[in-house]
């Protein structure tokens, strides 16, 4: 079976251990404060997007991918997980602060490392806040 079909099986018929909220939980405690909400698919996902990522390295190192940001300056806010168990706000902050000079950030409250799977609602309102907030500070 080729890898896509593989996923879309799993995420059709999970593994019985991830119908579990508490497994769920467990699973994605350094992700998700409330990894018991993800569905089993989204934990299969999640765990396929998480093998596969790179990024971590580049917060440590010039020419950092997080320079990108420093295009938009003082018009950018990006957000920062308020309970970011992998990269604490309170330590990684001021290092995005410093590749991002002039960015103001905005922490969520109530979220873990992937904001998006505690609560994709604020997640949504913060960025459409922002760019409301973004496109106004341009007229």
């Amino acid at each position: 079976m080729q890898d896509g079909a593989h996923h879309a099986a799993l995420a059709r018929d999970p593994p019985l251990t991830a119908r579990s909220g508490r497994v769920r939980h467990w699973a994605l405690c350094h992700g998700a404060l409330h990894g018991e909400r993800v569905n089993p698919g989204e934990l299969l996902a999640v765990a396929g997007d998480a093998i596969g990522c790179e990024i971590a390295e580049d917060l440590f190192f010039e020419g950092s991918s997080l320079r990108a940001w420093t295009r938009l300056g003082a018009q950018s806010r990006p957000p920062g997980p308020g309970r970011d168990r992998i990269f604490p706000v309170d330590v990684f902050g001021a290092r995005a602060r410093e590749l991002i000079p002039g960015a103001s950030f905005v922490v969520l409250d109530g979220v873990g490392h992937v904001p998006m799977l505690d609560d994709p609602r604020l997640v949504a309102r913060t960025i459409l806040a922002s760019a409301a907030a973004r496109s106004h500070d341009d007229e």
